[in-house]
């Protein structure tokens, strides 16, 4: 079940357990998506990018999470805990693969 209220999505997301496993999810995703090959990424609908474009996009929204882990953890926390898909007894790969799945949105600037 999805958690139940916007208090308790804020609380969720600025909890510091929360922020510790948020950190090691994006960490492993950066690995992930540095790893990508270019053919293997999808564009979204609608979007106007290459293929290359949107890896360019992705891979240096992992660098700069990479160097600064902490600060891109609390945007990842919120956009997690207000996902539906997210409840209390989220295991941490079910996190890692929301994160993945919500790397596009971070990632682009509108394009």
């Amino acid at each position: 079940m999805a958690l139940s209220s916007y208090l308790i999505c804020y609380d969720v997301a600025t909890d510091f357990p929360t922020l510790k496993r948020v950190t090691i999810a994006i960490c492993r995703v950066v690995i992930a998506v540095q790893a990508e090959a270019v053919a293997s990424v999808t564009v979204p609908a609608g979007s106007t990018m290459t293929q290359q474009q949107l890896h360019f996009a992705r891979s240096a929204l992992a660098y700069a999470v990479l160097h600064d882990p902490t600060s891109y953890a609390r945007l990842f926390a919120f956009s997690a805990a207000g996902d539906d898909s997210i409840a209390a007894n989220t295991t941490d790969a079910q996190l890692q693969t929301l994160i993945a799945a919500q790397w596009n949105a971070f990632a682009v600037n509108g394009a």
